[in-house]
């Protein structure tokens, strides 16, 4: 994903959460790869935060459970970065398939 790819995703969802327009769930799984695929600190944190927002007004549980996973794809993303010098070969559906996180997003 291009950087300015991962800023368009930023700034729709920014517009979203600003709006207050919380119900627009469709917004959460773009949120999350924009988080996993960028190297910015800033914009990691920033996508997080959204879907935390977010997850105040979700229904069930996918919301929640897509934050967990991309705590956990930043934990290990730190970890790999700090042993490694870089942390590409993290893979977010591994992730999800050792920690058992089943999420499935739409925007009903």
């Amino acid at each position: 994903m291009c950087s300015s790819d991962l800023s368009e995703i930023l700034l729709t969802a920014e517009g979203v959460v600003n709006a207050g327009r919380l119900e627009l769930r469709f917004m959460i799984f773009p949120l999350f790869m924009a988080g996993f695929a960028s190297a910015d600190g800033n914009q990691k944190m920033m996508a997080l935060d959204m879907i935390s927002t977010m997850e105040k007004k979700s229904i069930g549980s996918n919301t929640t459970a897509t934050r967990h996973a991309l705590q956990i794809v930043y934990e290990q993303q730190t970890q790999r970065f700090m042993r490694t010098g870089h942390s590409l070969d993290v893979n977010w559906s591994d992730i999800m398939v050792e920690q058992g996180l089943q999420v499935v997003n739409f925007g009903l």
